[in-house]
């Protein structure tokens, strides 16, 4: 410590290391320090920056306290340095806040707020709102103070994650009094990348000190780059430490990366058409599988995909300790995630093939998993554009759903015991019905599904629609794409 002896010291102040804080005294009366008290106080020494931590790029505040910016200013709760502060006044409403900007929409899981006298709020967000608050120090002011996180500017779809709050604006506000600020620091969870699959559950061969909280397998998955899974020591047993992962269904998992803290790849395996292959420190360690446990329908057949299955298992093969910041697994560009209650089908024909390609127009591209591949039906010598879905056996249907080139549907068909109604584009276009083409037991009668072990989809309209081109004798065709 050493920095000042005798008189200087009227109270000192030991700092956690793990939050950056610098190892100098500060006194009762020296809450924010002045530029002219830098003979006193090191205020050139700046904070260390936390895991996840965002960089604000804007902050204002209610009124400035006594009007003095040069110890009080907004900008002071964002400087990275513990002791200068900002401090407010009520604003017209007589409300005080303080209000931080963040350069685009961030997955917010906490909100750090310094006050003087080393005390510590921490406001830990979901998907709803921060409620949750805690305190390190003297007293807790929680009660006092509302934390909110929302989004000001244009913001288009979000993926749905229980642990964050979504928002490029943090606020930190009260109905009376002042509020002091020595910093204020929003924490992101890691963003998910393009494509990637969201596990429902995760579990560990064991647990390091049998601790959950700090070491659970869960945390390998939470987004939050502070925390990490751990297992204990199993190499003088001679077995093997594993973290496995509930993918909830079927995937084809493309790409598979183990995160360090910050943020940085500690390994990562891509997967080709024959093999997947790992790049980064300790690939050798390691040994990732894909599988598929329980009742599954067998994917292989429909498309090219070296690792599918709802269950990702990572080993270490010396039974050392195995720790996770976190893992990302990203699906195949294209193939689209398996429906909850989807039939497999055993196989697909149509009415006839456009331009008689049927690697790139051929039947079986509507149920091969994958929207970047399709099927396109021409009329046939029947003079009708159809394509028929075989099941193998007959299944009470109760949905059917088109695709296009997205993981959303294009037509939604519900079936009942009277046939099969549509909601989407185009439904006006086409039929779809459901039937026994095998010799069938007797069934009950439902009236809320359709029971069958085939469905054909026929287009009905001689006119043109949306994404079909063609020109001549072409308009006359019926054209069925899927």
């Amino acid at each position: 410590i050493g920095h000042y002896t005798g008189s200087h010291v009227d109270k000192l102040n030991v700092y956690p290391q793990a939050v950056g804080f610098p190892l100098y005294p500060l006194s009762s009366s020296q809450h924010c320090v002045k530029g002219d008290q830098s003979d006193e106080i090191n205020i050139s020494v700046t904070r260390d920056k936390l895991i996840g931590e965002i960089t604000p790029i804007k902050v204002e505040q209610s009124n400035t306290y006594n009007d003095s910016a040069p110890l009080y200013a907004a900008g002071r709760a964002i400087d990275q340095k513990f002791y200068t502060c900002a401090r407010t006044e009520e604003d017209s409403e007589g409300i005080r806040w303080i209000k931080v900007a963040l350069d685009k929409v961030h997955c917010v899981t906490k909100v750090i707020w310094y006050r003087e006298y080393h005390q510590i709020h921490t406001w830990t967000c979901n998907k709803d709102n921060c409620s949750n608050c805690e305190t390190e120090g003297i007293q807790s002011q929680c009660s006092s103070f509302t934390l909110e996180v929302s989004t000001e500017g244009a913001v288009s779809d979000l993926p749905s994650i229980s642990d964050c709050r979504y928002g490029d604006t943090v606020k930190l506000w009260k109905r009376s009094g002042s509020i002091t600020v020595g910093e204020l620091v929003t924490i992101e969870a890691r963003e998910r990348e393009k494509n990637e699959i969201v596990p429902v559950s995760a579990e560990q061969s064991s647990t390091l000190d049998d601790n959950t909280v700090l070491y659970g397998a869960e945390l390998a998955i939470d987004l939050d780059l502070e925390t990490y899974s751990q297992t204990k020591d199993e190499s003088s047993s001679e077995g093997k430490t594993w973290l496995k992962l509930n993918l909830g269904s079927v995937h084809c998992v493309e790409k598979v990366t183990v995160y360090k803290s910050d943020k940085s790849k500690a390994r990562s395996w891509t997967c080709t058409r024959n093999q997947c292959t790992c790049e980064g420190t300790g690939c050798s360690d390691y040994t990732l599988t894909v599988s598929t446990e329980g009742a599954a329908p067998d994917l292989s057949p429909f498309f090219d995909c070296t690792f599918y299955g709802n269950t990702l298992k990572y080993e270490r093969n010396d039974g050392k300790q195995t720790g996770v910041y976190e893992m990302a697994l990203i699906r195949k560009s294209g193939i689209r995630d398996q429906v909850a209650g989807e039939i497999t089908p055993v196989s697909a024909e149509q009415s006839a093939t456009k331009d008689n390609n049927e690697e790139l127009n051929g039947a079986g591209n509507a149920i091969d998993m994958n929207n970047k591949t399709k099927s396109s039906a021409v009329a046939g010598s029947d003079g009708n554009a159809w394509i028929k879905i075989s099941l193998g056996s007959i299944h009470c249907v109760q949905q059917v759903l088109r695709y296009g080139d997205s993981d959303a549907p294009w037509q939604t068909w519900t079936c009942s015991d009277d046939g099969c109604s549509c909601v989407g584009q185009y439904c006006s276009y086409f039929t779809l019905t459901v039937s026994n083409e095998g010799a069938a037991p007797d069934l009950p009668t439902d009236s809320d599904y359709k029971y069958g072990d085939s469905v054909k989809y026929e287009k009905t309209s001689r006119e043109r629609w949306c994404g079909i081109s063609g020109n001549g004798d072409n308009r006359k065709k019926r054209y069925i794409k899927l």
